[in-house]
């Protein structure tokens, strides 16, 4: 009974590393870089770094860098392929800076359906 209960496990981690594999291969094929636009990115993260302000260059990198590590012999920059491609691939032109989010701004406190009351109370 073991031993068939391991046999189907190691089937199903078969399966899902084959399924891995092709969701891995669909995604490098859709999504391959041309030098020229990797060169355009990498020119214009070292423009923002080196001749913008300093809070920007930051902002610029730790957008993309998870953590580094510095050694005595290595310094190792960690981040997500796919955060850096997706960088590579969007259109700076037209979104320049960088990339982030805005929250939902409500005046008066209309989120709060309660509040109206409290402050027309107080």
């Amino acid at each position: 009974m073991l031993k068939e209960q391991i046999a189907k496990l190691k089937a199903d981690r078969d399966r899902a590393h084959s399924a891995l594999e092709r969701i891995e291969n669909q995604g490098a094929a859709a999504s391959r870089l041309d030098p020229d636009k990797l060169a355009r990115f990498g020119q214009l993260m070292w423009s923002n770094i080196t001749e913008g302000e300093v809070p920007f260059g930051k902002a610029c990198l730790l957008s993309l860098i998870d953590a580094v590590e510095v050694d005595q012999h290595v310094v190792r920059i960690h981040g997500s392929r796919t955060v850096l491609e997706r960088a590579v691939l969007a259109d700076h032109a037209t979104q320049p800076g960088v990339r982030g989010f805005v929250r939902k701004w409500r005046a008066h406190g209309e989120s709060n359906p309660g509040f109206r009351r409290e402050r027309a109370t107080s």
